[in-house]
């Protein structure tokens, strides 16, 4: 049978989860929903560990901005969720959401509530259409790569989608979608804003799996903030990308690897800000491995356009690479790793707007995680990671360690 867009996801989890298909990223620990299960209910509570949640760079500025070296906190978390699926007909409506309540026992300022909710639809009419429309909103705290102050922002994030797929040939599709996201801060209003994509795809679906297409996508950012030059001009930060790229999806042999992989050309043009612009190669490569019955691997390589979750006004060049094994240690015991490193070059010229101009980072995450089933509905979870930075501006260095662990328990 040909490959469908919603295969592609299936084939990528089974790869790397081996055994019981417990969920890689522990920080919103959802619980697996066995395949068949329409309803999920869960709770979950931990702690978290850090030693520089501020990412302070050295003693002196935390002694100047604390008070005190020490720098490290303790958080607890709880929290819960929902997952549903309800199959009608030929259609699928699904949720998937969770909040949770964090609370820090020094810095009591950064105490938060956080939630995501998902809302989508996939349809089908007939055997030749397809597509989904999805929703969602969340609201958390931005991290403090970028923000210094000693405070929480709060972010909000509202996304929307739809695509629509036509099957046409034996084992060609086309795809035209659309989503808008849009973004804001309530410490950095300056920083809000509004993005919209539309796209449109075309590919080949193999009968083994393998799928090869052509991809062009537009994306119109509108952003809060403008700049006012000394002779009285105002600059806005408002810009469209543009993006062409070949997109594939290859299975190995006997379903033990698969390689899915974007090679492509973005151009970026400000309106106002022409020194910002941008073109050149982009790519993003992402390879598993099935090793053995129960290990795998994850490697995946990039360069990309990155706003840094939106905290920038400017963008960065994103290059790196990263290293995720898993060992199914026992039918209940998992093991997981994590590496990569990321150098991230700031763009544009560097002007009383744009101070980020000419700024350099390397980013080095290791980590290593255990998950362990104790119950049929029971899920615990110990994890410990070091990241740190290293910058071409003193002033943005950090590094920190992080210990966390969690409980999560599953109703039906």
């Amino acid at each position: 049978m040909p490959l469908t867009r919603r295969a592609l996801p299936a084939l990528l989890i089974a790869a790397i989860v081996v055994s019981c298909g417990a969920r890689a990223a522990p920080l919103t620990p959802t619980p697996p929903r066995p395949e068949g299960k329409t309803l999920g209910a869960y709770v979950y509570g931990g702690g978290i560990y850090n030693s520089n949640p501020f990412l302070i760079s050295n003693d002196t500025v935390a002694r100047n901005r604390l008070g005190t070296t020490d720098t490290g906190d303790f958080i607890t978390r709880a929290g819960g969720g929902l997952q549903m699926t309800w199959p009608i007909g030929l259609q699928m409506l699904h949720f998937d959401g969770w909040i949770e309540r964090n609370k820090y026992q020094n810095f009591t300022s950064l105490d938060h509530t956080a939630f995501d909710a998902n809302l989508g639809w996939d349809w089908e009419i007939g055997r030749l259409w397809s597509g989904t429309v999805e929703t969602g909103y969340s609201r958390g705290i931005a991290s403090f790569q970028e923000f210094r102050a000693l405070d929480k922002n709060v972010t909000t994030r509202q996304v929307t989608s739809a695509d629509a797929g036509l099957r046409f040939l034996p084992d060609w599709e086309w795809v035209l979608g659309a989503h808008r996201r849009s973004t804001s801060f309530d410490k950095r209003s300056d920083l809000d804003r509004v993005e919209s994509t539309g796209f449109t795809e075309v590919h080949y679906n193999s009968a083994v799996n393998t799928r090869m297409g052509l991809r062009a996508e537009i994306t119109r950012g509108d952003l809060n903030r403008d700049e006012r030059l000394a002779d009285g001009t105002v600059l806005g930060n408002d810009y469209i990308e543009t993006q062409y790229s070949v997109v594939l999806g290859v299975e190995g042999s006997e379903e033990l690897s698969y390689l899915t992989g974007r090679f492509g050309f973005t151009q970026r043009k400000f309106d106002d800000r022409p020194e910002r612009d941008f073109s050149g190669p982009t790519a993003h490569l992402s390879y598993l491995w099935k090793v053995t019955a129960n290990t795998g691997l994850r490697l995946s390589a990039w360069r990309e356009l990155q706003a840094q979750n939106n905290e920038i006004a400017n963008y960065l060049i994103s290059q790196g690479y990263s290293l995720e094994p898993i060992w199914q240690a026992t039918v209940k015991i998992r093991v997981r790793g994590h590496y990569s490193f990321q150098n991230r070059d700031y763009q544009g010229r560097e002007t009383p707007g744009n101070l980020n101009a000419g700024r350099e980072d390397d980013l080095h995450t290791i980590g290593l995680g255990i998950d362990y089933q104790a119950l049929p509905n029971l899920y615990l979870s110990l994890e410990a990671k070091h990241q740190s930075r290293d910058s071409n501006r003193e002033i943005r260095n950090f590094d920190y360690e992080q210990i966390s662990a969690g409980v999560t328990y599953e109703f039906f």
